[in-house]
Parts: structure tokens; C-alpha cells; sequence
């Protein structure tokens, strides 16, 4: 789970997957940990073992593990072009779209652009924020626009959305990509460590 806010303002600090509280108790990671189990199972069953085409999510930082308050940046980028959707699911079980966005409304990247969230010359950060435990990033990149996050309930958060109900989000999603030829969408998973400050 993260913070975010924009640092010219200090203002804006929003509620989300990404982003949730300021200051949660890491007791609370036991909480929402049957949701966020129930979450990634759905995320687990969008693989495609074919992936024919690259696509990566990084975080810009080189880093695997984040101490609260630290800042955290991911990079994305595919070897085609396609239709990307990224969604974070956050150690309170919250799940927020962090692509597109309000800085790239468009599902569409091009072929081996790298597209950085939150964008460089932005006044935003991600700070990172307890519950405790492993955060999860999916990138979803198809040949064809997939409808399946326009079409759900969300709420927006800060310069992103979020989902009222994640695991009928990626049940979906899975659904429509099975109709589809594995010729035609490819993956890629990110998961860090959300840990107390050192």
C-alpha cells in the first residue's frame, strides 16, 4: 500500500490500493489478507504462457524490498505496439488502475516506449505506506483494446481509479482474453516488499 500526493501542493492525499492511509497499524495487514488472497488468485489465472510479445514492468528504482516513506516509480514498456492496462493490487486488498491515467488516458503505448508512473516531470509521488506484505503489479498488454476496466465500477482516486470490485474485474478480463488467440496478448507481473522503515 502506498501514499501518494502531489509535492508541490502537499495536498490531495488520497485513499487508495496504490495509496491508502497515511498511518495503518501493520496489524492490519492480517486484515485484508484473506481479499488480497482472493484478489491474486483471479490475477494468477491471466498468464499466457505464449507471450508473443515482450512486455516488462519495472520499478525504476532497482528495488524489490521499500521502507515506509520511501518513493517508488514503474516503468513499463512493450517490444509492440498494443493496448496496456496496469493495475496495482495493494497489501490492504485495494486495486487501483495505474495505467492509463490522468498524465496518459489512453490504453495505447507505443512499441518499445517506456512510460514511467507517476512521468518524470511530474509533481507526484508514490510513498510508500504499510500494511506490510508483498504488493502485486499486472500489466495486460493486447493486440485489440480490452473494455473490461471502462466497463467497471470504480472511483477515482488522485490521478487514478479504483476498483469497487477487483476480483470481478480480473475474472473478466480473463474471460475475454480466453477468446482471444494467445497470439494476441502477453503479460508481465511485478510484486515488491512493503516493509517498515530502516
Amino acid at each position: 500500500m502506498r501514499t501518494f500526493f502531489r509535492v508541490k501542493t502537499w495536498a490531495g492525499i488520497a485513499a487508495t490500493g496504490v495509496a491508502a492511509v497515511l498511518i495503518v497499524a501493520a496489524s492490519l495487514g492480517n486484515v485484508f489478507g484473506d481479499r488480497v488472497d482472493v484478489i491474486l488468485q483471479e490475477v494468477a489465472k491471466i498468464e499466457n504462457q505464449a507471450q508473443p510479445f515482450a512486455v516488462e514492468v519495472k520499478i525504476k528504482e532497482g528495488k524489490s524490498s521499500f521502507g515506509e516513506k520511501e518513493h517508488v516509480t514503474f516503468v513499463v514498456r512493450s517490444d509492440r505496439d498494443c493496448y496496456l492496462m496496469l493495475i496495482d493490487v495493494g497489501t490492504s486488498g485495494i486495486a487501483s488502475v495505474l495505467f492509463p491515467n490522468e498524465w496518459h488516458k489512453s490504453h495505447f503505448v507505443e512499441a518499445g516506449k517506456e512510460y514511467m508512473i507517476p512521468p518524470e516531470n511530474s509533481d507526484f509521488v508514490f510513498e510508500v505506506s504499510g500494511p506490510y506484505g508483498m504488493e502485486t503489479i499486472k500489466a495486460i498488454a493486447s493486440i485489440e483494446p480490452l473494455d473490461s476496466v471502462e466497463k467497471a465500477e470504480k472511483k477515482q482516486a488522485g490521478p487514478f481509479e479504483q476498483l469497487d470490485n477487483p476480483v470481478t474485474v480480473f475474472k473478466d478480463i480473463a474471460t475475454k482474453l480466453k477468446e482471444r488467440s494467445t497470439k494476441q496478448w502477453s503479460t508481465a507481473t511485478l510484486t515488491f516488499e512493503v516493509r517498515a522503515a530502516q
